[in-house]
């Protein structure tokens, strides 16, 4: 699907096969002397192809065409070096667009999971590894990106669009604001109807107090309408920070509860009683990439717990948390 989803704003709907989030909102500012398409797609042939039909169809070159990556995951920043042309500009946070260099080479790329190995998995993580989207359909070559901060604007037409550091989802997520139309490009910080994935795989990292923070700053901006990079367009942008921000509370208290079962349980224990919006018989059943996921996600709850001294921890083979 192509449409205009706003004056001078087109989404291009890229699908992800396999991926439970169907497919990708890139979307495409036109901007008269420049443009700025905002995210690509895996790096398949299936996204390539989608994404060439739709630039088409607008009538968009990149010769013209500046790209904005959200973050690093491969679903956002796969056909970067595909796509864009020379003398043009790749914006991203300096922090995810090291990694999505760093991240090519398989070596560097587990290593990003350093400290995962003691979070209870019972296979070996290679397994996990070898099948992880993030890697399969990563860039073809390395990108000279050009780093945003927070605060900076990027003026691509009428659009003055303000970069907002939004950490959580990945360290360097960052969303585009644009004031004036009161516009919000979220990227994974905030889903209409999916709870954006918060992982960690050390102790060294709160990704979900960050997320809850930037939550909570981007509930300062005034936004009418919500652009994210799966699924559908909202425009109760207040409304579903208060649903996510309460799920995670929720999910919290889901995680106390477990432990109230049995003491010194790693995370992917937890993670195997926690309850999933997937349908499957039994946790066994379920990908190792969507059992990697949810250990991450438990993880995040865990870390922030323990943070918060609600939770202890013994550093044994495995992280094993207990309620104190």
């Amino acid at each position: 699907m192509v449409e205009e989803v706003y004056k001078n704003i087109w989404r291009i709907e890229v699908p992800l096969p396999k991926s439970p989030l169907k497919f990708l909102n890139a979307y495409v500012i036109v901007g008269g002397k420049k443009n700025l398409l905002i995210d690509t797609g895996f790096n398949r042939q299936e996204c390539k192809a989608a994404l060439s039909k739709g630039l088409e169809k607008i009538g968009v070159s990149m010769d013209r065409t500046d790209i904005f990556i959200t973050h690093l995951h491969s679903d956002h920043s796969g056909l970067v070096s595909d796509f864009i042309k020379k003398g043009r500009k790749v914006y991203c946070s300096k922090k995810d667009a090291l990694d999505i260099n760093l991240l090519r080479d398989f070596n560097r790329w587990k290593n990003n999971f350093t400290g995962a190995e003691k979070l209870g998995f019972p296979e070996d993580l290679d397994e996990y590894f070898d099948r992880h989207p993030g890697f399969k359909f990563n860039n073809t070559h390395d990108v000279e990106f050009s780093y945003v901060e927070d605060g900076e604007i990027i003026q691509i037409g009428e659009y003055s669009l303000q970069c907002v550091s939004t950490p959580g989802h990945t360290q360097g997520i960052m969303c585009l604001y644009e004031k004036n139309h009161r516009l919000l490009f979220s990227g994974d910080h905030i889903l209409e109807r999916i709870t954006p994935n918060i992982s960690v795989w050390s102790l060294e990292n709160d990704a979900l107090a960050d997320y809850i923070n930037s939550l909570r700053k981007i509930k300062k901006l005034n936004v009418d309408k919500v652009f994210p990079s799966h699924r559908n367009l909202f425009d109760y942008c207040h409304q579903r920070i208060d649903e996510l921000i309460d799920h995670h509370h929720e999910r919290l208290i889901e995680v106390k509860e477990i432990l109230v079962r049995k003491s010194l349980q790693s995370p992917y224990e937890v993670a195997s009683q926690m309850k999933w919006d997937i349908k499957f018989s039994n946790w066994d059943d379920l990908p190792h990439v969507q059992r990697w996921f949810a250990t991450g996600e438990a993880m995040a709850h865990l870390v922030y717990l323990y943070n918060l001294r609600k939770v202890s921890l013994s550093d044994n083979k495995y992280y094993e948390f207990s309620n104190f």
